[in-house]
């Protein structure tokens, strides 16, 4: 090719990017003014992980609410179970509402539950990847079997079920993906780094996944990322020790509702409180010690231990 036929073949595409890239602002800027319709969900077929407590309960409610089909899915059947009499007080059909145990560590048992999903109710339209834990100790403290667990509830577990339902997802192009990442996802801390490793790996997992679908036109099949800061489920409780009060944490069923109208409407990123929009643009503008600085203000975290079990490693 003659470099000026690979000049025109630049120009065009240039053009091109261009315009596609003045239509998605535009249109950006015009739902970020005025909201877009909701979609509707009924009798989407939709599994919840951690569904037994917190987020993943008060997720369930605006779900049921909706008239969708739970999956609901947690290690703990007597707090599962709770969920489901919560789940029925909004009037859903106990038809519609279905309890599944299963260890996320387990690769055969999400492989086993699943089997028993699309036999019991169908192939899940959407997957809501809730469930997540984390050992609350620095890196020398942290326990390699704590952090491979951390691993694979919150980063593996998601990963199997999309293996799972994906492509059943791809065949009718229909479909949601919505991942908490939290803002473990967005900005390392101490105390977390088993979290934080899988919720940074959750983030690139999902924005590829993103990426993927795109590119191969399957614009029926939709993701979302969450990243919330702290919320008041047992998950604080344990952590509330290493922030002061300025961390408060965010009532579950207020972040259930804001990722609600996020999954909704389709929106890609969702950041509850809005203000870690602006901590992220901040953390990548600012020197990362004066980002610390900043952190240690707001969190002011305990001094890590970093000198024990040196003879472990």
């Amino acid at each position: 090719m003659s470099v000026v036929h690979m000049g025109i073949s630049f120009f065009v595409e240039l053009v091109f990017l261009i315009w596609e890239f003045s239509k998605v602002m535009f249109w950006t800027v015009f739902y970020f003014v005025f909201s877009p319709t909701e979609k509707y969900v009924r009798n989407e077929i939709v599994l919840i992980t951690g569904s037994g407590r917190g987020l993943g309960r008060s997720l369930a409610i605006e779900f049921a609410k909706r008239g969708a089909i739970l999956v609901l899915i947690d290690i703990d059947d007597t707090e599962n179970s709770k969920t489901v009499e919560l789940v029925k007080t909004t009037g859903l059909n106990i038809k519609r509402i279905n309890a599944y145990h299963c260890d996320l560590k387990s690769r055969e048992e999400i492989r086993e539950v699943c089997e028993n999903i699309r036999r019991d109710v169908g192939d899940v339209t959407m997957i809501i990847n809730n469930a997540g834990i984390q050992a609350f100790r620095s890196f020398m403290e942290c326990k390699e079997e704590e952090f491979i667990s951390t691993m694979r509830v919150n980063l593996f577990a998601s990963y199997w079920f999309l293996r799972e339902f994906l492509p059943s997802m791809l065949s009718r192009n229909h479909g949601h993906i919505v991942s908490v990442a939290s803002s473990a996802g967005l900005f390392g801390f101490c105390h977390m780094s088993d979290n934080c490793t899988s919720k940074f790996a959750l983030v690139g997992l999902m924005e590829s996944l993103d990426h993927e679908l795109t590119l191969a036109g399957y614009d029926g099949v939709v993701t979302t990322l969450v990243y919330p800061a702290s919320i008041n489920t047992t998950l604080y409780a344990k952590s509330r020790h290493l922030f002061n009060y300025l961390t408060k944490p965010l009532p579950a069923q207020y972040v259930a509702k804001r990722i609600m109208h996020a999954i909704l409407v389709n929106q890609k990123n969702v950041c509850v409180p809005r203000i870690l929009y602006l901590l992220a643009v901040i953390k990548s503008i600012l020197p990362s010690k004066a980002f610390m600085l900043i952190a240690n203000f707001v969190l002011q975290p305990t001094r890590p231990n970093l000198e024990v079990a040196l003879n472990a490693f």
